[in-house]
């Protein structure tokens, strides 16, 4: 699979650019100004949903959402029969730093998420 095109803020001219994510993401470039906006909370009562199924598939859109998702249901990965599919590069190195494996569509956003799933089927 051919993967999109990564830039770096080296490679940008961020002069004059206001970077906006969540802190904890630890972005930092001195080309830049990074600017918290959020913060992303777990939620509380999360442990309501309970499974005694298997999954085709995993849609994954960042790595906190993967990370609370195994820090909730220990095994849901491994529930997961055919392909876990994440949205972008750096969701896909967390959920293999983990040891699973992950497919990523050509573009990094959720209609191409979607539009992998419908190809895959």
């Amino acid at each position: 699979m051919k993967h999109p095109l990564i830039y770096t803020s080296s490679e940008l001219d961020l002069k004059d650019t206001l970077v906006v994510c969540p802190k904890e993401h630890g972005v930092y470039d001195e080309k830049a100004i990074v600017l918290e906006v959020y913060q992303t909370l777990m939620a509380k009562d999360i442990d309501y949903y309970t499974y005694d199924c298997d999954f085709d598939f995993a849609l994954i859109s960042s790595p906190l959402a993967f990370k609370y998702l195994i820090d909730t249901f220990k095994d849901y990965p491994g529930r997961v029969k055919k392909n876990i599919i994440c949205i972008g590069t750096t969701t896909q190195k967390a959920v293999e730093k983990i040891g699973y494996s992950c497919i990523i569509p050509h573009e990094f956003t959720i209609p191409a998420m979607f539009k992998l799933l419908e190809d895959l089927n």
